[in-house]
């Protein structure tokens, strides 16, 4: 599943959010290794301490590591604070608002008794895309904030 999740989040937000630094490949350039290395630093964490503990260090340490590496070392550390604070609260509003829209409105639908196989699979498909439903928009917002209020330090690390 975080295979899953990585591959739809790296091909689309070129697509989706490519403009926002002058074009896709400018956009991979900067976006694949700032989210590689956020996604390394999340599992690690999540794997490692496990539960929401795992999640909260996971969502924290990513976003203080994917901002920092968009921003480069040349951006004033206010701005730079103020990166790593915007994306972590859209991020992790659009993980939990995700992760209440799968466990507490399709998976006990889900599990009813009077719940036929066919309307069971379909509950089960509509918990997952709504978790990456609303964990893209979140995380997709946050970068969206990063990449429209740092067009000059970003365009600056493009460039290099």
């Amino acid at each position: 599943m975080f295979s899953a999740i990585a591959l739809v989040f790296l091909v689309a937000s070129g697509q989706l959010m490519g403009g926002l630094a002058g074009g896709v490949a400018a956009f991979y350039r900067l976006f694949l290794p700032a989210f590689l290395s956020y996604a390394l630093a999340w599992c690690t964490a999540w794997f490692a301490i496990g539960g929401r503990a795992g999640e909260w260090v996971g969502a924290g340490l990513g976003c203080l590591i994917f901002a920092t590496f968009m921003m480069g070392k040349r951006t004033p550390p206010s701005l730079r604070l103020r990166a790593v604070l915007v994306l972590f609260v859209l991020h992790t509003i659009g993980y939990f608002a995700g992760d209440a829209a799968m466990h507490e409105i399709w998976l006990p639908r889900a599990k009813l008794l009077e719940t036929s196989d066919e309307e069971r699979k379909l509950y089960l498909i509509l918990a997952k895309l709504s978790w990456g439903v609303c964990y893209g928009l979140g995380f997709g917002a946050g970068i969206g904030w990063l990449f429209h209020h740092a067009k000059t330090p970003c365009k600056s690390r493009i460039e290099t």
